[in-house]
């Protein structure tokens, strides 16, 4: 018997219009965005579907967006009678997995986003820094590199050939 799993993408995985062709086709996926919107404060559906793509680079908005929109696709999976056996997300998708276990309600998902995003951008403003993904490299070697520069250090092991280093901007 096959097992259907549902995966929750992270921060950077958007693009401008994300979400509208499916809300506008399905009413449950419209309703993500009506809560979500609620619960975060924020319009989403003009963020997500017709906001320029360099306005979901700002964390506070970008991770409630991707969180509804993946809301959203789930509600829209759902609706057609489809459930997952196992949902798994990844970094602020652990937030969209969350809400389709159905272990929080979707308002929560979202507004913990928010908070979460906003938080996140308040910690930059007064921490300046940087991350960057290093790709094809072993995990030793980044690390020894980042012993090397004084404030760099290894954030995420995000899989086998892809670490995320983070420190701040002046090193």
């Amino acid at each position: 018997m096959s097992k259907i799993a549902f995966m929750f993408p992270g921060q950077g995985s958007y693009e401008a219009g994300m979400g509208r062709e499916i809300a506008e086709a399905v009413p449950e996926a419209m309703e993500v965005y009506d809560t979500g919107s609620e619960a975060a404060g924020i319009d989403l559906k003009e963020l997500c579907f017709n906001a320029p793509v360099e306005e979901l680079l700002d964390t506070k908005v970008q991770q409630p967006a991707l969180v509804a929109t993946s809301l959203a696709i789930n509600q829209a999976i759902r609706s057609r009678g489809i459930a997952p056996d196992f949902v798994v997300g990844h970094s602020v998708g652990e937030f969209a997995a969350l809400g389709a276990a159905e272990s929080i309600g979707i308002a929560d998902a979202i507004g913990l986003v928010r908070e979460r995003g906003l938080a996140m951008a308040e910690a930059a403003r007064q921490h300046p820094g940087s991350m960057a993904a290093i790709l094809g490299l072993a995990d030793e070697v980044v690390e020894s590199l980042c012993r090397k520069i004084q404030n760099v250090w290894p954030a995420n092991y995000n899989c086998p050939g892809q670490i995320v280093i983070s420190g701040e901007d002046d090193a």
